[in-house]
């Protein structure tokens, strides 16, 4: 995977998971290991009451030692997370009965892209060099050849508008593939005879005071831009599907999704830290239906649902959470 691909790439803050493996048997508080830095306050009172309230092992917590900001560096994730965690995991628990890693708030939330090495410095420096020198060159070319030129370049127009055709077409079914998924969540759970559902086909989205009593919720678009449209319920899940929604979890003036439905009292819910393009979503009717379903945990709904495993995405709630589960 290229370094441009792990630009951004996160999986830490408030309980937000990675799934280690899945099979046919639901997930228990056993098979959980929780992450704390003990260079954020609060981050092990909240890891040891987690851990309390769900009865999981003392000995599967793991303490690290890292900054206490949103964002940290390559070599950092490597050095003081990535490496003692696969230690200690070895050591402890021979990676066979952990299936999820909870990081607790006060761990990064954001991963830095990894410093080149000077080879690649040295190939981008020489690539910029021929680029500015092929300028130079480019000014001497006689001008007799400008109706020769002008062809080209108007192949090369035709070419690009094709090119772009296909994109904005690409663009257009992923939007109309994401919106047809959420009508059959909205189906499926209409269905199931649960809740009321309301489905709102209109360009605007929810107003303030459209959504009285919300125990699920699947929107888009309103790009860092929160519509206190709400009046969550204990143990509401819901996503909003935009960019970068979940950028942050500490800027107290920032409108992200994320943030201000946890803040607004949401139990679950999750996002991207940077721009994932939607096919990087959990399917809204898969992530839904699974979770009404009332088989699985809130973590194997998300892992079941999600195209991409360690791109972007970041689930924040109580793994081990079912609504709906079955008795």
């Amino acid at each position: 995977m290229s370094n441009r691909r792990f630009s951004g790439v996160c999986k830490f803050i408030l309980i937000i998971l990675l799934l280690v493996s899945t099979n046919a048997f639901a997930l228990g508080a056993d098979e959980i290991v929780v992450l704390a830095n003990m260079n954020a306050s609060g981050s092990m009172g909240i890891a040891k009451y987690y851990m309390k309230e769900r009865s999981i092992p003392e000995e599967n917590l793991i303490k690290l030692w890292i900054t206490d900001k949103e964002w940290c560096t390559r070599e950092a994730f490597q050095q003081k997370v990535v490496i003692p965690v696969r230690r200690l995991l070895n050591e402890t628990h021979g990676f066979k009965k952990v299936r999820c890693l909870v990081t607790t708030y006060g761990l990064p939330l954001k991963v830095s892209p990894p410093e080149m090495s000077q080879d690649q410095k040295n190939l981008v420096k020489s690539l910029k060099e021929k680029r500015y020198a092929l300028g130079k060159e480019a000014e001497k070319i006689p001008k007799k050849d400008a109706e020769k030129r002008g062809r080209i370049q108007k192949e090369l127009k035709i070419l690009s508008d094709r090119i772009l055709a296909i994109s904005k077409k690409d663009y257009r079914s992923s939007f109309d593939s994401d919106d047809r998924s959420i009508h059959h969540a909205a189906r499926g759970l209409r269905d199931k005879k649960q809740l009321k559902v309301v489905v709102d086909d209109n360009q605007t989205l929810f107003q303030p005071g459209d959504c009285p009593d919300a125990a699920l919720y699947c929107g888009w678009y309103s790009h860092h831009q929160y519509i206190d449209a709400f009046k969550w319920v204990p143990g509401a899940v819901g996503y909003h599907i935009a960019s970068s929604e979940c950028s942050t979890l500490k800027n107290e003036k920032s409108q992200v999704w994320c943030k201000k439905m946890i803040d607004n009292g949401v139990a679950a819910t999750l996002g991207p830290v940077g721009e994932p393009y939607l096919q990087s979503f959990p399917v809204p009717e898969m992530f839904f239906g699974l979770l009404a379903e009332g088989h699985l945990s809130l973590v194997e709904c998300y892992t079941l649902s999600l195209p991409y495993l360690s791109w972007q995405m970041v689930l924040i709630g109580d793994p081990l959470y079912t609504p709906f589960k079955v008795q």
